[in-house]
Parts: C-alpha cells; sequence; structure tokens
C-alpha cells in the first residue's frame, strides 16, 4: 500500500509517498497552517477516498497578569508571584527566566488558568504560557512578556535626634542626624 499526502485534492502537490507495510503511518516532516489531503493507492486497485484535515495556526493566549512592563514591590526578598491569563480548559506550561530567551526557565505544569512561582528575587523577569495538548505538543501560547521585581526599602529608624525630642542649639552650630542604615538603600532624601 502506498501512502499518499499532498497540498491539494488534485494530488499535483505530494508532499510524501510511501510505501507502508502496516495501517499506521508516522509523518515526521513540518506542516505550514493549511489544508492538506491523503489517501492510500496500490497498483491495480482504485485509490482511497480522498481524506483532508487542516493544521491550524499556533492559538495566541491573553494574557492578564502580571501586566507587560508592570512593576511589583515587596519587603521580601523572595517573592510569590501570581501569573494569570485566558484561554480553553487544557493543560499549560508557565515559563520564567530571567533571560529574554527564556533560557534556564522555571516551569511550572497546570490544569489552571492560573500558577504561582515562589522564590523570585529582584530584577526583570520574562515570561510565558503555552497550552499543550494531552502528548504535551504546543497548541499555543502567549508572547514574551516581561514584569521587574523591585524590593521596597524599609523605613530607615531615626537615631538622632530622637523624633519628638528638643535639641539645645546654644552651644550648637550644626545638627548631625544618624539613622541605621536600610539594606540595599543607594541614596537617602532628608527633608526639614
Amino acid at each position: 500500500v502506498n501512502f499518499q499526502l499532498a497540498a491539494d485534492g488534485n494530488f499535483q502537490n505530494v508532499l510524501t509517498s510511501s510505501t507502508v507495510g502496516s495501517n499506521v503511518f508516522r509523518y515526521t516532516g513540518s506542516l505550514e497552517p493549511g489544508t492538506y489531503y491523503w489517501r492510500l493507492t496500490r497498483e491495480g486497485f482504485n485509490s482511497s477516498r480522498i481524506a483532508q484535515f487542516q493544521i491550524a495556526e499556533k492559538e495566541r493566549l491573553q494574557t492578564v497578569l502580571p501586566a507587560p512592563g508592570s512593576s511589583l514591590t515587596s519587603l521580601q526578598q523572595d517573592v510569590q508571584v501570581r501569573f494569570a491569563w485566558k484561554g480553553p480548559a487544557g493543560n499549560y506550561r508557565l515559563l520564567v527566566s530571567n533571560n529574554a530567551n527564556l533560557e534556564g526557565a522555571r516551569t511550572a505544569s497546570t490544569t489552571d488558568r492560573s500558577a504561582i512561582v515562589p522564590g523570585l528575587d529582584q530584577g526583570t523577569f520574562f515570561w510565558k504560557v503555552q497550552r499543550l495538548s494531552s502528548d504535551g505538543d504546543v497548541l499555543g501560547e502567549s508572547a514574551i512578556l516581561n514584569f521587574k521585581i523591585e524590593r521596597k526599602l524599609d523605613k530607615p529608624d531615626l537615631i538622632y535626634p530622637v523624633p519628638g525630642s528638643t535639641v539645645d542649639m546654644t552651644e550648637l552650630d550644626k545638627i548631625v542626624f544618624r539613622w541605621k542604615p536600610v539594606e540595599g538603600a543607594r541614596s537617602y532624601t532628608i527633608k526639614l
């Protein structure tokens, strides 16, 4: 039996023609979105009926959280981030990385339309979500998006002058203000 796969119903543009010895044929080439036709032939016999199928473009998933380009602030060093998207019921894989090409991405699998990724530090992160078939093939995916996590700094603890106290300036020509340093602070603003 000869298996034929074509890009047209008249089989003028045959993509593959292979002899098979069983009732299964596995095509390993790539197929662009469009309509395709297949049939079985055998020398001396009429061809089977022509069957058609379509290859659809990958579905574009719409993301909800975090918003593209948004900044999340937290007092914690390790931040737990909730990701959410719109799409049909199914299996999803979330990829999150600090590399724009998603290299070394952390992944989370879910059947929900959201997932929580714990333990993210400050910096810029890139992410996308994919909808998967039961075999693990990618049926659709979102664009690669980014967001920032910024560490919200603690308020400085004021040491001198003590808040609410009175400073006697009779013998002083200056005041030295002191506070405990804040981890992660690069500068301070003093308002009098």
